[in-house]
This record gives structure tokens, sequence and C-alpha cells, in this order.
């Protein structure tokens, strides 16, 4: 979890650095400056080193920018090396006397005499200088534009499957909601006042769901609220017949999972718990973090039936999110224990 913080930490870091312009071209520049004063600092002293290196990079600052935004792109990159190649030599005419001028002429006007040298190697220094800033300024950029494509990637990627979960969250309600009217249009028949009090239960589960609405992922704690309201309206219907256990490891309740990840599987669970035994069923939750793992368990009475975890929509839908939320790190399975059937999603913490 530290190499995650720090990794995030750089992260933030380039950004920074890539969204303010000046400032990471000054800093880069800077860099530059204090290299060539410490490298020639032995020579010509560390304040003559850092004059001479400032006058010269006056001009081999736009050769450089010359290089890496316009002769690069415009010739390099579409193969019309013949004009990239002159757009060079004549920069590198121009650093060349330009330096060659600062050196023997300006120079000595300021009291900084240079020992004067033959024209070749003059020529050979400004070319080697030139060439080595705009490799390396070019890196940089090669750099910074390939950050920034992946960063766009990486943002597309997340709001493709932030829309995905959404789209899956938005299956979940219709179908929770299509179960409960249903639920509802049974008790009519023979218990109004029943029916009322289930309906107002609804609405109340459905107001406290709304405030989730567009939250995709949401403490562990809200989602065994939603699970204890969901249990109040099915004590409704079923009566004596539905019991429900809980136990909630304190530990677990501020992790963060998918909101609504759990309702299916405890509507499954009474669902198909009641259909194999329609004396009734039991339920029961735990929550737990197991070597890394938080392990969310719901396991009800009865059989298990292997149509219903191939087939049913909320069983497809639990394993859909899990697959988009959770790439890679999540643990789903359904399987039969004696005579429980056991629902169990770990999600690596």
């Amino acid at each position: 979890m530290k190499y995650e913080s720090g990794s995030k930490s750089s992260k933030g870091i380039i950004q920074y650095l890539l969204e303010r312009r000046v400032l990471k071209h000054i800093l880069f520049w800077l860099v530059i400056l204090i290299f060539f004063t410490v490298w020639n600092s032995s020579v010509w002293g560390l304040k003559k080193s850092l004059i001479l290196n400032f006058i010269y990079l006056c001009t081999d600052i736009p050769v450089v920018y010359i290089i890496i935004y316009f002769l690069w792109p415009k010739y390099f990159m579409k193969n019309r090396l013949l004009i990239f190649f002159f757009g060079m030599i004549i920069l590198y005419t121009v650093s060349i006397f330009y330096a060659r001028t600062m050196k023997y002429h300006l120079l000595p006007m300021l009291d900084i005499s240079e020992e004067r040298m033959p024209f070749v190697r003059d020529a050979a220094y400004s070319i080697m200088v030139v060439t080595m800033m705009a490799a390396l300024a070019l890196v940089f950029k090669l750099f910074e534009e390939n950050y920034r494509y992946g960063f766009r990637e990486e943002e597309t990627l997340k709001l493709k499957a932030e829309a995905e979960l959404r789209l899956l969250r938005f299956q979940i309600n219709p179908h929770f909601l299509f179960n409960s009217l249903i639920s509802i249009q049974g008790l009519m028949y023979h218990n109004t006042k029943l029916a009322d009090k289930m309906l107002t239960e609804l609405s109340e589960f459905l107001r406290y769901t709304l405030r989730y609405n567009k939250q995709i992922y949401v403490p562990l704690k809200n989602e065994i609220d939603i699970i204890e309201k969901y249990f109040d309206i099915e004590k409704i219907r079923f009566g004596d017949k539905l019991r429900f256990t809980f136990r909630i490891d304190p530990e677990t309740l501020d992790i963060k999972v998918l909101c609504f990840i759990l309702q299916p599987l405890v509507e499954n669970a009474i669902k198909h718990g009641m259909k194999s035994n329609p004396e009734g069923v039991t339920v029961f939750i735990q929550t737990e973090v197991v070597s890394g793992w938080l392990t969310l368990t719901i396991m009800n009475t009865g059989k298990l039936e292997s149509e219903n975890i191939k087939m049913g929509t909320g069983i497809k839908n639990v394993r859909e999110r899990l697959e988009n939320a959770y790439r890679g790190n999540h643990k789903f399975g359904i399987n039969q224990v004696n005579d429980w059937v056991h629902a169990i999603i770990k999600i690596k913490v």
C-alpha cells in the first residue's frame, strides 16, 4: 500500500508540472544551466562558468525549440529529411558564430577573457552541446506526449468503466422494484393492512437508496443499512418463515464497496431458499477481512440450483459489476456446503 501511495504522489507531481507549461520549461533550462555550469567550473571557475553558460543559452534555447517544435515534427517525422538537415545546418551555423562572437568579442568587454581556440574545435563543441540539449529536450517532449496519451487513455477507460457500472446499477433497481411490487400485489388480496405497511416500507427503502443514487462506491456500513431495510420489507411478506442473522466485523464497516452489491445476493438467497424449503429460510450475513481480502458471505438454508447461478439476472449482474470494478482483484462464487448455500465475495484491500 505504501508503494501505491508513492506512485499516486509521483503521478500527481508529474501531472502538476505538465499542467504548468511555463514552470516546466523554466525547470528544464535551469537544470541544463546548472549542469553545464558545474561541468565547466573546473576550467573556468564557478562564477565565470555560470555567466558564460547563461550567455550561451540565450541562443541555444531558441535553436533547440526550433528543432523540436518545428524541424522535427514538420520535416523529420514526415520523411522530408533533406529540408530537415538543411535547417539543422543553418541552426548549427548560427549557434557556432554566436558562440564565437560572444566568446572572443563581447566577453572581453566584460573583463572575461577566453583563450582563442581553433574554429573547428569551437564548432564541434557548439554542435555537440546543441545536439545534446535538443536530444534531451526531445526525449522529455516525447515522454510528455506519451504520458498525456496514457493519462487520457486511462481516464477514458475509467469513464467507460463507471458508465458500465452505472448501467448495471440501473438494471438492479427495476428488477428489485418489480419483485417487490409482485409481493405487494400478492398481499393485497388477503391482507390489505400488511400490503399497505409493505408499500410504506418499500417507499422508505427507495428513499434511502436515492441518497446513494449517484455513488458507485459506498462504505460497507451503508450497504448493511440497506440490507436491513430490505429484510424489513421481506419480513412483512414472509413473517416467521424468514430469519436472518448478521455477524459484522466492525473493522470492515468503513471499507468502500460497490453500492447495492449485496442486495441481489440476499434477494436470491431468500427467493431460492424459500423455493427449496417452503417452511422457511434462514439467511446469515458475515463480513470480515482475511489475509488482506474483504470477505462478504451470504448464506442461506436450502439447496443450490445450478440454473439459477448461470441464468439469474441478479447473479449475472453481480458478476459483471465485480468484474468491471475489481478486475483481477476479486473472487466470487456460489456453492453448497451441507445444508447451506454460500455466496462469497472477496475483494482485495
